[in-house]
């Protein structure tokens, strides 16, 4: 499957008529489509229940349902995610972004019973 590789709602735009446009494809890959989804596990979709609603959503609107990951699956995509913050923020003067990849990491570890 085409990934996105930076999805978030920051890269979505919603035109007027309703039509959804996903900007910003420079971080393009293939790939399970959970690992697309990971950036957005962390914040938009971080409550169960909002990661249900859009799963369904995503349902009704493509036909194709995406499987449930284990969340063991979740905690795996967070340190891939939180990996992925760090090493930009190494190379840009971004602190606010690398501190969520700082509150990542420790979401990992408070996941993986490591305090």
């Amino acid at each position: 499957m085409l990934l996105h590789g930076d999805f978030g709602w920051r890269n979505l735009l919603l035109c007027d008529g309703g039509t959804l446009v996903l900007l910003d494809f420079e971080r393009a890959v293939i790939g399970p489509a959970w690992l697309d989804l990971a950036k957005c596990l962390d914040r938009e979709l971080r409550l169960p229940q909002d990661r249900e609603g859009f799963l369904q959503g995503y349902e009704k609107a493509s036909g194709m349902p995406l499987a449930r990951p284990p969340e063991a699956y979740l905690t795996c995509l967070r340190l891939w995610v939180a990996a992925g913050i760090l090493l930009f923020t190494s190379k840009h003067a971004d602190e606010p972004f690398a501190e969520h990849g700082r509150r990542l990491l420790q979401q990992v570890t408070g996941d993986l019973d490591l305090a």
